[in-house]
């Protein structure tokens, strides 16, 4: 399922976020970010992880892989695309003292996301929702 929206609108992440809750019988929610992270901006990233943090409940979990510092200067499969690139020791530091998680795993290198010719720089973060 997709849903459009501005992941940096809180109106739009709780619709997303109360839509899965709705299908999850009950369950808890697991939130996946893959390659989302690069493309916004790092106003847009702030607010995201807000707004998730404030629809999770508690001990939910949100996986993250995004292109990092590392990938900068790496061959790129589309040269024009707009990515930014992520330091992802600030960013696990901003999970943890902005937006109430606990980084539980991360991993950082190549071979995890390669496309065509490009084997980018990433890093892969879990984190659980914790008070």
């Amino acid at each position: 399922m997709f849903l459009p929206g501005d992941l940096s609108s809180r109106a739009d992440v709780e619709n997303a976020v109360q839509v899965a809750r709705s299908r999850s019988g009950g369950h808890s929610l697991v939130f996946y970010c893959r390659f989302v992270l690069h493309s916004l901006d790092n106003t847009e990233e702030n607010r995201f992880l807000l707004n998730v943090s404030e629809c999770m409940n508690l001990n939910e979990y949100v996986f993250f892989e995004f292109r990092t510092k590392e990938d900068v200067n790496r061959k790129k499969h589309y040269p024009g695309h707009y990515r930014r690139y992520v330091d992802t020791e600030d960013f696990e530091r901003k999970l943890e003292e902005r937006a109430r998680f606990v980084v539980e795993y991360s991993v950082t290198g190549v071979g995890m996301a390669k496309f065509k010719e490009e084997d980018p720089v990433v890093s892969r973060v879990i984190a659980k929702r914790v008070e």
